[in-house]
C-alpha cells in the first residue's frame, strides 16, 4: 500500500509539474495570441466596412486583409482547441491512473479496516 501510494504521489507530482511547465504556460501563451489576432480581425472587418467601394485597390486589399486575419483566427482556435483537448487527456489519465492505484489497494484498505475494528471490539470487550 505505502508503495502504491508512492507511486500516486509520483504520478501527481510529474502531471503537476508537467502541466505547470507545459499546458498552462502555453494556454496563457496561446490566449494572449488569440486575443491578438481577435482584436486583429475585428479591426480588419471595421477597415472592410468602411473602405470605400469605389476606390477598388483599397477596397480590395481591405478584403484581402479581412481574409488573412480570418485564416489566422480560425487557425489559432482550433490550436487552442487542440491544445485544451490534450489538457483534458491528460487530467483523465491522471485520474484513470490514480483510480486504478486506489482499486488495486482497495482489497487492502478493507482488510486492515477489518482488522482495526476486530482490534477495537477485542480492546472494548476487556
Amino acid at each position: 500500500m505505502i508503495e502504491a501510494g508512492r507511486a500516486y504521489v509520483s504520478a501527481n507530482k510529474l502531471f503537476v509539474n508537467g502541466i505547470r511547465d507545459l499546458d498552462i504556460r502555453k494556454f496563457k501563451d496561446t490566449k494572449k495570441q488569440f486575443d491578438r489576432v481577435r482584436e486583429d480581425m475585428e479591426l480588419a472587418q471595421v477597415k472592410n466596412a468602411q473602405a470605400p467601394r469605389n476606390k477598388v485597390h483599397e477596397a480590395e486589399e481591405a478584403t484581402q486583409t479581412l481574409m488573412l486575419s480570418r485564416k489566422a483566427f480560425r487557425h489559432l482556435a482550433l490550436d487552442y482547441v487542440l491544445q485544451m483537448l490534450s489538457f483534458m487527456r491528460a487530467q483523465y489519465t491522471l485520474f484513470q491512473q490514480g483510480f486504478n492505484i486506489l482499486d488495486e489497494i482497495d482489497p487492502y484498505m478493507k482488510k486492515l479496516a477489518a482488522q482495526v475494528y476486530t482490534a477495537h471490539i477485542h480492546n472494548l470487550s476487556r
